[in-house]
């Protein structure tokens, strides 16, 4: 069976939304603050929660879809880019094995064990030229 880029596109999007509303029910994050991000298998595009809105509200047709040259290819009416577009455009761009990310900002401290530093901190100083 050959699934094409839209069925992924749709699977995607309500994935993104999914996750997007459990983070806030979870506490991971309150209010407008944080984004979440998923890449489209095989391609150069990605999908971004908006920014000003609660992660609370998002619905699947309340993503961008933009290229990771920060192009925007679907833009959901009445919402804006995330301001941590780029940041997110970044990671894929230096990580082509990232598929998805999530940048929230729980309202109390937490401490989550990772099994990998995706980021080395502090990062390496620069090698010899």
């Amino acid at each position: 069976m050959i699934v094409s880029t839209g069925d992924v596109e749709t699977r995607l999007r309500r994935e993104l939304a999914l996750y997007s509303r459990r983070s806030f029910s979870r506490g991971l994050v309150s209010g407008t603050g944080g984004n979440l991000s998923v890449r489209l298998p095989g391609t150069d595009t990605v999908l971004i929660t908006p920014s000003g809105a609660s992660l609370e509200d998002i619905e699947p047709a309340t993503s961008f879809l933009v290229d990771l040259g920060g192009n925007i290819i679907k833009a959901p009416p009445g919402f804006v880019p995330s301001k941590e577009t780029s940041i997110h455009l970044a990671a894929y761009q230096l990580r082509p094995e990232i598929h998805g990310l999530s940048h929230v900002h729980p309202p109390t401290p937490r401490r989550t064990p990772t099994r990998e530093r995706i980021f080395p901190w502090p990062p390496s100083p620069p090698g010899p030229t």
